[in-house]
């Protein structure tokens, strides 16, 4: 979009288009506003339209971004450090609980998906951090 910079009527920032170029359409109609859209599968399913239509569903969205971001720079501030461990291991460990087995494609091998997922924390620790 190409415009000037300006106020609305409600004295809100905004842009006055000069030119507007469409870069996606819109091949489906929307569901109608006044039944709103309801279905509990159908928004899950499609979380796009559930975002178009639902206000209640954007600002969820907002505010927990708000709140993971505000708790990781809390807890960076104290000098946490945030860490990733896998969710797939090439070996089934951990409680004594049967794994859940799939298979990669691509690497063509069973992969085993942890159960106890303290452990690589454990090992964290026991390295020093």
């Amino acid at each position: 979009m190409i415009g000037r910079p300006g106020r609305t009527n409600t004295d809100e920032f905004s842009i006055a288009p000069g030119e507007l170029r469409l870069l996606s359409p819109c091949l489906h109609m929307l569901p109608d506003p006044h039944t709103g859209f309801t279905n509990r599968e159908s928004r899950y399913r499609k979380r796009y339209l559930d975002l178009i239509m639902n206000k209640r569903t954007r600002d969820t969205f907002l505010v927990r971004s708000k709140v993971v971001a505000f708790v990781r720079k809390y807890l960076g501030s104290l000098n946490f450090m945030e860490v990733e461990t896998p969710m797939m291991n090439l070996i089934p460990g951990g409680a004594s609980a049967r794994p859940f087995i799939t298979h990669h494609n691509d690497l063509d091998m069973k992969l085993y998906m942890r159960i106890a997922p303290e452990l690589f924390l454990k090992q964290l620790i026991i390295g020093g951090f």
